[in-house]
């Protein structure tokens, strides 16, 4: 290799051993681990190996790296030292000399050429062994995609427990705290979180011959779903059923939390206990605190951008497609009526009582079942809007969700998803829409409402949109134009 090659390189930087961690799988497992791999069909990233991070001016593009293709041929210890008692070192090349860019390269080039090489001389397949095979200018700006996050959820828990049968093994200080309670996100006198999550899953993998070892398996962006945890029992660590969340000195009545339910719509522990399965005021204090990265104890209940909070997760559900047609029109986040949604016994049923059949029945049955619109019928033909069923159709969907049972606290909030914009009560008239929404673009009613024919369509056809149900076509939908409108435009 010439002397300008010699100042290529392969190389890493000082954390490339985080990324080549992911290694080999056993020769014994590689028919079933290659199956199980193919039926997730994930497109193996590439590591991208650059000498870039470390020492400036390289003359060869970086090299794509696939490390799972090489796991499948060989075994950990062709790529990886062992220590003194016999585990695994995951540094790469076995011997690496950082003292200066060649000397790097060498280490690179031996180990790779090198083991290529050997592989050719055996007449067997083999990878590159020339420059330009490996140091492909099309890498120049490739900014290389990291893994998804391997999820360890209650299933993959509960596999765990059920095989080990022992909390130690794996909770090694005895207190059953996520790794990273003490772990971080860097090395700092303790192993980061990934170091040790790398080597403890995958020597104890790799010594039992269960369990994967490739990246793909762990790393495959693939989450369960509820439905698919929903039979998977929960760790029993002691916690409560129905916790009561109060302070001494609180304002507000205490919540009543039901942890068993918010169990099932998680699917981890960790969604809510980030690190210690503790009660959020241990790190979550009044005034905020460092252990809980300085957000008050309001904030982290309250604050409706965190899906971790109470409120925010509540506005995550929103989105939803059953949800979603009545709420994007709707306040999200706390309204005046939240606080004692929450801060009340689940037994008083006076400040916020549930929708129940009867009720609902009574309102539908005070009200017309059709409602025929001509607001817009000097440009459309009537419609006859279906008023009930809309009313039965959206109570329905509120009766058999949990959270939306709980919350709408009374039947006039069914009608608060198209009437968005008055303070509603039984038995009352509803003003019209074009009470603030003008029928001309030049006359405001209310301060920046919107023209009529645009709120109607906002309020129909965006609630039909989201909810993928009802018309969202005008001429085979809601009405026909008339005739002076087909016929402009025909034109």
């Amino acid at each position: 290799m010439g002397k300008k090659d010699s100042s290529l390189l392969l190389g890493v930087g000082a954390g490339i051993f985080l990324l080549l961690v992911f290694f080999s799988i056993n020769p014994n497992r590689l028919g079933s681990e290659t199956k199980s791999q193919n039926s997730f069909n994930i497109i193996e990233k590439p590591i991208l190996l650059s000498l870039a991070n470390k020492f400036k001016e390289t003359e060869r593009p970086p090299v794509k790296f696939f490390h799972d293709k090489h796991t499948n041929s060989l075994t950990c210890e062709a790529c990886h030292p062992t220590d003194d008692r016999g585990n695994l070192n995951y540094i790469f090349p076995k011997i690496k000399d950082e003292k200066n860019k060649k000397s790097l390269m060498n280490a690179y080039h031996e180990s790779c050429i090198g083991c290529h090489q050997k592989f050719i001389q055996e007449g067997k397949e083999s990878g590159p062994i020339v420059c330009g095979k490996c140091h492909l200018v099309a890498n120049v700006n490739f900014k290389g995609e990291p893994w998804p996050d391997a999820g360890f959820d209650y299933y993959t828990h509960s596999v765990h427990a059920n095989l080990s049968g022992d909390c130690m093994s794996c909770h090694h200080t005895g207190d059953r705290v996520s790794c990273r309670q003490c772990h971080g996100l860097t090395d700092n006198g303790i192993p980061s979180y990934r170091k040790v999550a790398h080597y403890s899953c995958l020597k104890c993998h790799l010594q039992s011959q269960a369990g994967p070892v490739s990246c793909n398996r762990c790393h495959s962006g693939i989450k369960r779903d509820l439905a698919e945890l929903a039979k998977v029992p929960r760790p029993d660590i002691g916690q409560p059923k129905i916790t009561h969340i109060s302070l001494s000195d609180a304002k507000m009545p205490a919540v009543y939390f039901n942890h068993k339910n918010h169990e099932g719509y998680t699917s981890s522990c960790r969604i809510c206990h980030h690190k210690a399965m503790g009660n959020c005021n241990n790190c979550h204090t009044q005034q905020g605190s460092a252990a809980g990265g300085y957000i008050s104890l309001a904030n982290s209940y309250h604050k409706s951008s965190s899906e971790r909070s109470c409120v925010g997760c509540h506005e995550t559900v929103k989105t939803n497609q059953q949800c979603i047609g009545c709420h994007q029109t709707r306040k999200n986040g706390l309204t005046e009526t939240s606080c004692f949604a929450c801060h009340r016994s689940p037994d008083d049923k006076t400040t916020c009582p549930a929708i129940n059949s009867n009720s609902l029945y009574s309102l539908i049955q005070t009200l017309p079942e059709k409602m025929v619109i001509r607001k817009l019928e000097n440009k459309y033909s009537e419609v006859n809007f279906p008023h009930s069923h809309h009313i039965s159709t959206l109570a329905n969907i509120s009766q058999n969700n949990k959270l939306a049972d709980y919350f709408h606290c009374n039947p006039m909030t069914i009608c608060l998803g198209c009437h968005h914009q008055t303070a509603l009560s039984p038995g009352k008239p509803v003003p019209s829409c074009s009470t603030c929404h003008s029928l001309t673009q030049t006359t405001y009613l209310k301060e920046n409402s919107l023209h009529l024919e645009k709120a109607y369509h906002r309020q129909c056809l965006g609630c039909h949109t989201s909810m993928k149900a009802g018309p969202t076509n005008c001429n085979n939908g809601c009405h026909i134009p008339q005739k002076s409108e087909v016929a402009k435009g025909a034109q």
